[in-house]
This record gives C-alpha cells, sequence and structure tokens, in this order.
C-alpha cells in the first residue's frame, strides 16, 4: 500500500477515513484518549 515508510499522522489519516474512531480509556482522573490519536481528539467528543 505505501511505497514508503508512512507518518503517524498519515496511519491514523487512512484509519479515521474508513470510519475508526479511537475509545477513550477510564483514569482516576476522568476518560482520557491515549497514543497518537489524543493530539487529534479529545475524549469528551467521543
Amino acid at each position: 500500500m505505501w511505497d514508503h515508510a508512512p507518518s503517524a499522522d498519515a496511519l491514523l489519516d487512512v484509519r479515521v477515513a474508513r470510519g475508526w474512531r479511537p475509545r477513550a480509556t477510564a483514569l482516576r482522573d476522568g476518560p482520557k484518549i491515549l497514543g497518537h490519536a489524543a493530539a487529534r481528539f479529545a475524549a469528551e467528543s467521543l
């Protein structure tokens, strides 16, 4: 699919375009989106 090593943003773009949405993880201080998706999604918006 890729002729080069894709960036984390490019991989996330493909997943989101296919309908993927992150799930918030329940933490002591409330739900949080973890990983690279945290830069694009807020737990409150899910």
